[in-house]
This record gives structure tokens, C-alpha cells and sequence, in this order.
């Protein structure tokens, strides 16, 4: 564990001494899971910033060629922020930015008073203590931090730049489920698929309420993952897998000791087979769709929409989810919502690039020998 000290100004004419710890074994954070909890609790309601998912995120392979780190802001021993980066060198130049993707809406967790003077010490950290070149980061559109963000990018000579990057779908749960249903000719579609159903033989929906402690369901998820899409593209189906199983891990972990954080399934089956899953993370008024998937086979009976369709159902009634975020922005979504929650890419870039410059005038060489399917991934490679 590295400690760095920095004096920071808080208020006007008062000065602290504040310290960042950069933490990369994922043992020592879930030492501190409780306190980072508590921390984390009061100021986030996104779940993925628990500790649980932090030590996965950090022992995935996402975060391969990467250092992860845990960037902890304290004041008179008292955590004011955190941060989850990664960080790696390529090119002679360090590379910064979060370690999960925007899906996860990962972003800056600090204590009101302190906002301004966490970001500026992770700055410090970053562009003086480390020298990173690059500092990339994908921030909700709505999000405090961005603006104190370019504010410390102006005082420190640091390049901006930004624009939008995606959205996620969300339902506001604030009808009931009739209501909800009744717009759009939605109870219409829906009896039209069970019609499809009732053709197919027997079916049924298993609904599973908390699936922390049931490791036994990564092999059902899994199967039909197999069967789907997923499973004639083998890289993709490998990430996928790596994803859940990471999901799930970190779920368990979270599960024991945060009674208001739990993860429910909904399985539709059919003569007996499961043809189409949901996963759903609640938190804090809050239910993320993690995972949805079904088999190929039965594409045209629309089994996805119809399990997903169920799952949204049971979250109304249960009256305990405020929000409904469907972690993407894909077309289907859309059958359920059109509202949704903005995200942005920001780049920070500070210091010589020469190294850079140089280096790419060689990719360019190599990229035009490469066919056109490889070249986004010889990019990625790079930042």
C-alpha cells in the first residue's frame, strides 16, 4: 500500500493535510470492507462500489495489463473519497482511467465537504506523483464531479476534452403495473407471446428472490448463454461468462453484510428446459438488469422480451424499486422506455506526447497491413 500526503485548501483559509493510499491487492481491501462500506453507503447508491465487486473487478481479467487500485482519500484518518483506477505504461507513458466500464457507472465517491479536494489531490497523484500522460474517465452526464473535474484541468495545465458517449434505458417506478402495462399496446404484445408459448408445450417462470447464496445457478445462467447469440462468438461467450461469474463472487461478498443489497433471477422454461433468464441486482431502491439472455432456438416466440417483461412485472409489485436501470442502450429497451441517463468520455492528456507521436507513425505502417475486423482491437491495446 502506497500513502501520499498533500495540502489542501478545504474552506477558505483553512488548509488540511489529506493523504491518498493506493491499494492494489484485493485482500486488503476487503480487510477494510466495513469501513469502506460505511463510506461508500453514505455517499453512492451504486452497488458496484462496494468493496465485494471492487475485489473482483480487481482480480478479472479485464484488468489484464493493467494495475488496479483503490485510491483512498483520508483526513485526520478518516476516509473523505475513493476512487477505483487502473493504471498501466505503454509507450514510455502511463495510462490512467476506471476499471470498470460505463455499464457499471463507476465514478468518484466523496464526501460533500471534501469533493473539491479529493479530485484535486487524485490529480496531484496522477499527473505529478505517477506522471500519467492519459487519464480517461466515463462519467454520468448528471454527475457533480465533472465540472470540478475541467475546473482542476484548467488550473493545472491538464488538455479536456469530452463528449457523449452513451445512455442507459431507465423505468421510473412510479405508476402501478396495470398502469405501466396498459401504454403502448404492451398487455397486447405480451398475451400475443404467451399464445407462442402455449404452442411450444409447457411452460412455466422460476423466480428466484435471492440467488447470493445459490452459486448452483452460474451453470443454468450459463447454459443458456450458451445457446444464445453469445455462444457462436466463443471470445464473447468467455467475457460473458468471466462477467457473471464475477457478478455473482462479488455478490456473495456483499450479500453478508449488507441485508438491503440482494440479486434475484427470473428463469422462463419450457418443457422443462430454462430458454431465457433475467439477473437482477437491487440496491437501494434501485434494480439493475446485470445480465438477460435466451436461446437462439426459440427467437421468434420472443421468450428474451417475455422473461424480461415478467422480471420488470414483479419489480413493481414488490413496491420496494424506485428506479429500473437497464445498464445499456440497446433497440429492444425500448418496448419498455425511452427515458434514460446520459453518460460522457472524458480524455485528460498532460505532459510530452512525442513518444506517442513517434510510436503511431510505426502503427500506422502495421495498421495498413491489417485487415479491417482486426484493426479496432490492435487500437484498444493502446489506451
Amino acid at each position: 500500500m502506497q500513502e501520499t500526503k498533500f495540502q489542501v485548501q478545504i474552506t477558505i483559509g483553512t488548509v488540511n493535510e489529506l493523504t491518498v493510499q493506493a491499494i492494489s491487492d484485493p485482500s486488503e481491501i476487503l480487510e477494510l470492507e466495513d469501513v469502506l462500506d460505511d463510506f461508500t453507503k453514505k455517499w453512492s447508491k451504486n452497488p458496484f462500489l462496494l468493496t465485494g465487486f471492487i475485489s473482483q473487478f480487481m482480480k478479472s481479467n479485464r484488468t489484464r495489463g493493467w494495475t488496479p487500485y483503490i485510491f483512498i482519500v483520508k483526513s485526520n484518518e478518516m476516509i473523505v473519497g475513493t476512487v477505483p483506477l487502473m493504471i498501466k505504461k505503454r509507450l514510455e507513458m502511463r495510462f490512467a482511467q476506471f476499471f470498470m466500464d460505463y455499464s457499471f457507472s463507476p465514478d468518484f465517491v466523496v464526501e460533500e465537504l471534501y469533493r473539491d479536494a479529493c479530485i484535486k489531490c487524485v490529480f496531484e497523484y496522477l499527473f505529478k506523483k505517477l506522471n500519467c500522460s492519459f487519464v480517461s474517465f466515463h462519467l454520468p452526464s448528471e454527475s457533480p464531479n465533472l465540472e470540478i473535474i475541467e475546473e482542476q484541468c484548467k488550473l493545472n495545465g491538464i488538455d479536456f476534452s469530452s463528449y457523449d458517449h452513451s445512455k442507459h434505458f431507465i423505468i421510473p417506478v412510479e405508476c402501478s403495473w396495470e398502469e405501466f402495462q396498459g401504454k403502448k399496446g404492451r398487455r397486447r404484445i405480451i398475451r400475443q407471446i404467451e399464445r407462442k408459448l402455449d404452442d411450444l408445450g409447457e411452460w412455466e417462470v422460476e423466480y428466484f428472490d435471492d440467488i447470493s447464496d445459490r452459486p448452483d445457478l452460474f451453470g443454468k445462467i450459463l447454459n443458456v448463454e450458451k445457446r444464445s447469440w453469445k455462444g457462436h462468438t466463443p471470445k464473447v461467450l468467455i467475457v460473458t461468462a468471466e462477467e457473471i461469474l464475477m457478478a455473482l463472487s462479488g455478490s456473495q461478498i456483499v450479500a453478508k453484510s449488507r441485508p438491503e443489497f440482494k440479486c434475484s433471477a427470473w428463469f422462463l422454461q419450457i418443457n422443462g428446459k430454462a430458454v431465457a433468464y433475467t439477473y437482477v441486482i437491487k440496491y437501494r431502491g434501485r434494480a439493475l438488469i446485470h445480465k438477460t439472455a435466451y436461446d437462439d432456438t426459440y427467437r421468434k416466440s420472443y421468450v428474451g422480451k417475455y422473461i424480461m417483461n415478467i422480471a420488470i412485472r414483479d419489480m413493481f409489485n414488490e413496491g420496494q424499486v424506485k428506479t429500473i436501470d437497464f445498464m445499456g442502450d440497446f433497440a429492444f429497451m425500448e418496448f419498455w422506455t425511452s427515458l434514460s441517463s446520459n453518460y460522457v468520455k472524458i480524455f485528460l492528456r498532460k505532459g510530452n506526447v512525442a513518444p506517442l507521436v513517434k510510436s503511431l507513425k510505426f502503427f500506422n505502417i502495421v495498421l495498413d497491413k491489417l485487415p479491417d475486423d482486426k484493426k479496432p482491437r490492435f487500437l484498444k491495446t493502446l489506451f
